[in-house]
């Protein structure tokens, strides 16, 4: 008998809670994560709601999902772009600083707890976690060596995401990067690695292996110049917006800008290349119209269906005129048309201080630094927006995300860019929901850019401090602790909220879902049912 994949259910849960991007890792002083404290306080808050659940055959009843980048490998001392060898020390190595202890000692406790189920899925900064040994060593510190609790664990890190249930309501979990030109993993690269180690021990191809060109950006520019000016890794989206920031701070860094658009695209050809049989798939039912329409270009999109698909998305919104008052390059911005207002941008600003040189002394510095002042504003408008934190208006990396996704799911969880969001999902109903980060997260909006306050904002990233970030009232940096929690309401419905995990200045912490953005699903669980 054929069985129908539509027909093959998900594990169920009373409660579900997805968090993503802790971004654990860093020697100190190189760290974004600094929540350990946040992090407690939300697994108390998950082990007290388990106790009030009705108990069922000591089944597994509250679901806390890690959706990708767990731990960062890329900030590790000494790090590549991939860690082969040395990942299972460095996950050692993580876990016994102690900035990072009270994280593994909670998920410990949640884990031996009954009824509870810890997922953890891959992102673009922990692909290792994917490797043999250093699965075997998550493991093994998760579980604290006790095999009888490795039934409450489970590790996606094969990239397909991870399906799970609520109220009868279909929910899809990936970490978010499968669509980020940047920083969209191999898989199929990865898989060849773990076949030839599993079966040889070692894996010759691993030493050419290049998960993305994300990764390689930040191995061999941001880490560098991280020590100068620790703001860089807090700067999101990471490209492009980090690295103009970081080739307008130092120039010499031009190259490393231009490597990033090279892996980029030959990435995306060696992506395009590959068999339709081995290309990566969210799901393999339930197409909607709008991916009918579109599969005949193998899911791949021209910048012409992009901006037809805006265009008719921008019509029933009713933001067309935004639409067309915004100019194209915020729109449209590719990498090679990025590099190219970058590269101009450099030229532009050392033709003008090369003039500048032949004037007066002393007043080269101020001259420099003004002009300085203005390339940097000038590269970086066309790249922000008017608000990077609207939490109920999904970006353009959200809704890519939603293009690779065929299934009928009544929600879907990404992470990835670090923006927390919580709204409608665009092609259909259901509910696409960004969790955020746990890292420092700072990105500048269009009004920052352009007003008076860039010149602090100008002072503050040439300190190069966090600290610095946030005097004189500019707080760019923001701790959010993001939480997405799915549980059941009244008369089959089933609620969405995104909350998140406040500390007070005397450093106490709290679980904060009231007054939350709240989302609900409605009509029978047998069908993605409509949203209020």
């Amino acid at each position: 008998m054929k069985t129908s994949l539509a027909t093959i259910a998900p594990p169920s849960f009373d409660q579900a809670y997805v968090i993503s991007d802790l971004h654990i890792g860093g020697a100190e002083n190189f760290q974004i994560f600094s929540a350990g404290s946040q992090f407690e306080a939300l697994i108390a808050h998950i082990l007290e709601g388990l106790e009030s659940l009705p108990r069922k055959n000591n089944t597994s009843r509250v679901l806390l999902v890690i959706n990708g980048d767990f731990v960062d490998f890329l900030a590790e001392p000494y790090a590549s772009s991939f860690n082969m060898d040395r990942a299972p020390a460095m996950l050692d190595e993580i876990f016994e600083r102690p900035q990072f202890e009270p994280v593994m000692k909670a998920l410990r406790h949640f884990v031996k707890s009954d009824g509870t189920r810890l997922v953890i899925t891959l992102g673009n900064h922990d692909i290792e976690l994917a490797l043999p040994a250093t699965r075997r060593k998550l493991m093994h510190l998760l579980t604290n060596g006790q095999g009888e609790l490795e039934r409450n664990v489970e590790f996606c890190f094969d990239g397909w995401g991870y399906r799970f249930q609520v109220a009868g309501r279909q929910a899809l979990c990936l970490h978010g990067n499968e669509s980020d030109q940047y920083n969209f993993t191999r898989y199929d690269e990865l898989d060849r690695v773990i076949h030839e180690i599993q079966f040889n021990g070692t894996s010759e191809f691993a030493a050419d292996c290049r998960p993305s060109a994300g990764s390689e950006f930040v191995i061999k520019a941001i880490n560098p110049i991280k020590k100068e000016f620790p703001f860089i890794d807090l700067l999101k989206p990471e490209i492009p917006l980090a690295a103009t920031a970081l080739v307008m701070l130092d120039f010499n860094k031009l190259g490393y800008a231009e490597e990033v658009v090279r892996l980029t695209t030959q990435a995306r050809e060696n992506e395009r290349q590959r068999p339709e049989s081995q290309r990566r798939m969210l799901s393999t039912f339930g197409t909607d119209e709008y991916h009918t329409a579109r599969d005949k270009g193998a899911g791949r999109f021209t910048d012409a269906q992009d901006i037809e698909w805006r265009t008719q998305q921008a019509i029933l919104d009713g933001t067309i005129d935004q639409l067309i008052d915004t100019p194209r390059d915020e729109r449209f911005l590719g990498p090679t048309e990025w590099l190219d207002s970058l590269r101009n941008a450099v030229t532009s600003t050392r033709r003008t201080i090369g003039e500048i040189r032949g004037a007066v002394v002393k007043s080269l510095k101020d001259a420099k630094q003004a002009t300085h002042k203005l390339a940097l504003r000038a590269a970086l408008l066309p790249l922000v927006t008017d608000d990077p934190y609207l939490t109920e208006t999904l970006d353009r990396n959200d809704l890519a995300v939603e293009r690779g996704i065929r299934g009928p799911y009544d929600v879907v969880f990404a992470g990835h860019t670090h923006f927390r969001r919580i709204a409608r999902r665009p092609f259909g109903n259901g509910i696409h929901v960004n969790t955020g980060t746990w890292a420092g997260l700072m990105s500048l909006s269009r009004t920052q850019v352009i007003g008076e306050q860039f010149d602090k904002i100008y002072a503050a990233l040439m300190t190069g401090t966090r600290e610095a970030l946030e005097e004189n009232g500019l707080m760019l940096v923001r701790d959010e602790c993001t939480v997405a929690r799915m549980s059941p309401g009244e008369s089959g419905q089933c609620v969405v909220t995104l909350g998140g995990v406040l500390k007070s200045a005397n450093g106490l912490c709290a679980v904060n879902f009231d007054g939350a953005p709240t989302l609900t699903l409605t009509g029978s669980p047998n069908q993605v049912g409509g949203v209020e």
